[in-house]
């Protein structure tokens, strides 16, 4: 429609050379969006997964724009790896080793990506470590050793409010759950002993 209206104002009384010059006038106008479109910048508008491993090593799906042969792509400031362009909307990239959250960016020769809400990966924080025990004798396990157990059985006492038992002393009275406790160490100390 809009090249029919460009023809139709060079009327044929200005001869062949308007058409022509009007008809290119035209075809830049319509082509103009196309070239400005493919000279942009890229955008994101999703990563997958958006979370990994502090040690880095996830491969990230990053879709958006703009991407094209050469497209580098960084988690902060740390470059990624594994850049792989799969289309103009569509790249993986491996996340470098980092901590807490980072926005992602992709850059190429027609610029840098902005920054929003759908480029940002959360670095999981590694698990905690084990429970030692009370007297480090457990190896990890929790309560692995007659010791770990005597060690949480005066701790448990103390913590009601009561002094540790020592000796022959009277020892104070022990709660449901204490008295339940208690007999499961004198149950492990007898296996022990008899094997």
């Amino acid at each position: 429609m809009f090249v029919s209206l460009c023809l139709r104002n060079a009327v044929p009384a200005r001869g062949w050379r308007s058409y022509l010059a009007v008809g290119g006038f035209c075809l830049a106008w319509l082509l103009y969006p196309s070239a400005v479109a493919l000279a942009s910048a890229p955008t994101i508008t999703g990563i997958s997964p958006n979370n990994g491993p502090t040690a880095g090593g996830t491969s990230v799906t990053i879709e958006g724009s703009g991407f094209i042969t050469g497209s580098t792509v960084k988690f902060g400031s740390n470059p990624a790896t594994g850049v792989t362009i799969e289309s103009s909307t569509k790249l993986k990239a491996t996340s470098p080793a980092g901590s807490a959250l980072e926005g992602i960016s992709v850059t190429n020769s027609n610029g840098t990506s902005a920054s929003t809400p759908y480029d940002q990966f959360g670095y999981d924080a590694p698990p905690s470590p084990s429970w030692l025990g009370l007297n480090g004798n457990s190896g990890g396990h929790w309560l692995g050793s007659i010791g770990d157990l005597q060690s949480m059985t005066s701790f448990m006492t103390v913590a009601e409010g009561h002094t540790a038992p020592k000796g022959k002393k009277k020892k104070p009275a022990l709660s449901g759950r204490q008295a339940n406790f208690q007999k499961r160490v004198i149950r492990l100390k007898r296996r022990s002993m008899q094997a």
